[in-house]
Order: structure tokens, then C-alpha cells, then sequence
């Protein structure tokens, strides 16, 4: 084990074939660093608390959580932040494809979209308290912590919605790899555990 950085309280961890992002809750900051480690460098600052990351080619998007309610981008290689929207209610997961980002909003319970190149948000979903997203395909999997403390199945495609789990003990993180099972982590209760659940969804 080799300690690659030491900065800041880290939130989230995302990376590439060539660098790790990572997000400061303390500092509010979203960093960069080369996966060998050497300096972290800012991508962007005023970040708020950005709890969860999501890439594709070119750009780094997060949540910045109550201590904003906004959801962002910004490029790779640096440059200036795009807030892609603002007065959310306490955004939390996020996924994007080759359009549209994705975001939960603990606070309101609604999972939206936006363009990537700007727009109008649209209302996927309305739960309690979403938290995790991932998107496979056209079905964006979603974890709610409130309610019937549900996992979901969204189909982009035909706009309904599947439960596929009731009463989980504070389902939260989300991921859905490619050809293999949904996976997600029940963070636990008073009276439980918590817990890494697998489930076969097509």
C-alpha cells in the first residue's frame, strides 16, 4: 500500500487510464492527479461537497450537495467550471451518457436530466430521498432512501419505471458494470448491518 496523496477530507474517486479525480469535502475542491501520483493538481474550486463523480472522455461531473445544490462539469485538462444546473435539492448521484447528464436529489426525491451542452432539466423519476445512480445502456438504476426504500430500473427509452428492491436498510451506492449483476451497498441501521447486495437484472 502506497499513499499517493494527503489533502483535504476526499469524498469520491473517479479515474481513467491515465489520471485519478477526486473530490474534497473540506476544501471544496475538485482535483487531478496522474495515477502514479505526484501533485494534485485543482480542476476546480468552490465545488461545494462533491460526494459523487462521473466522467466521459473529456470531462469530470459532480454533485455539489446542500453546500451548493448545483450540478457541474469541467474539462479534463482544466479550464473554466459549467454549472449544467442550480437550485437542486441536495444533488447527489450522478451518470452521463453521450447527451444528457444525470442527477438524484436527496432532498426533493426527483431524478433529473439536462443536455451536456446546456438546457432545460427534465423529471425522470419522483421518490423520496434519491441517492445513487448508474446508468447501463438506456436504463438508469437508481437507489432511494426514503419511502419504500427502494432500487429502481429506469427505461430512458419508454419512460416507466421497474422496482426491483423493497426495503433495503438505506440503499445508497450504486453500480451496474457492464454484462454483469446490478450491485448495490445498504449502508445499514440500528438493526442491521450493512451490506453488499448483487442483483440479476437484465
Amino acid at each position: 500500500m502506497a499513499t499517493l496523496v494527503e489533502v483535504g477530507y476526499l469524498l469520491s474517486l473517479i479515474g481513467d487510464a491515465t489520471s485519478l479525480y477526486f473530490g474534497d469535502g473540506d476544501g471544496h475542491n475538485i482535483y487531478k492527479m496522474a495515477l502514479d501520483g505526484g501533485e494534485a493538481v485543482v480542476l476546480a474550486s468552490d465545488a461545494g461537497k462533491p460526494e459523487h463523480l462521473a466522467q466521459d472522455a473529456e470531462h469530470i461531473y459532480w454533485t455539489g450537495g446542500s453546500a451548493t445544490n448545483k450540478v457541474y462539469k469541467v474539462a479534463k485538462s482544466g479550464g473554466e467550471v459549467t454549472v449544467i444546473a442550480e437550485n437542486e435539492a441536495e444533488p447527489a448521484g450522478i451518470a452521463v451518457d453521450s447527451e444528457f447528464v444525470y442527477w438524484a436529489n436527496a432532498g426533493d426525491g426527483g431524478v433529473f436530466k439536462a443536455p451536456i451542452a446546456g438546457g432545460a432539466k427534465t423529471l425522470i423519476h419522483q421518490g423520496g430521498s434519491m441517492a445513487g445512480l448508474a446508468l447501463r445502456g438506456s436504463t438508469l438504476f437508481s437507489t432511494d432512501t426514503s419511502r419504500n426504500r427502494s432500487v429502481n430500473a429506469h427505461d430512458l427509452e419508454s419512460d416507466t419505471t421497474v422496482v426491483l428492491a423493497l426495503g433495503q436498510h438505506f440503499a445508497w451506492r450504486i453500480v451496474a458494470p457492464e454484462g454483469q449483476d446490478v450491485f448495490w451497498t445498504n449502508g445499514g441501521d440500528y438493526h442491521f448491518e450493512g451490506q453488499v447486495v448483487a442483483y440479476r437484472a437484465p
